[in-house]
């Protein structure tokens, strides 16, 4: 169950940009304090970030793989 709240939620954030607390709930019915442990996860793993009510795409993310040549100039 859990995986699917986490699956619904990245989708609708990577969809829109932003989700809000209320409308996970409707959508996953279930309680703020769940919707809320499933934000915190998302944001520990750097796949999002929490703001005042829901959660914003994280464009800091990395998506593409860097070059040998890449890594090895870090």
């Amino acid at each position: 169950m859990k995986e699917k709240r986490i699956d619904l939620i990245m989708k609708e954030v990577g969809k829109y940009g932003i989700v809000s607390v209320g409308d996970l709930m409707k959508k996953l019915a279930v309680t703020r304090m769940t919707i809320c442990r499933d934000l915190k996860l998302l944001e520990e793993a750097g796949l999002l970030k929490r703001i005042h009510g829901g959660a914003v795409r994280n464009d800091d993310l990395k998506l593409v793989e860097l070059t040998h040549l890449q890594k090895k100039k870090r």
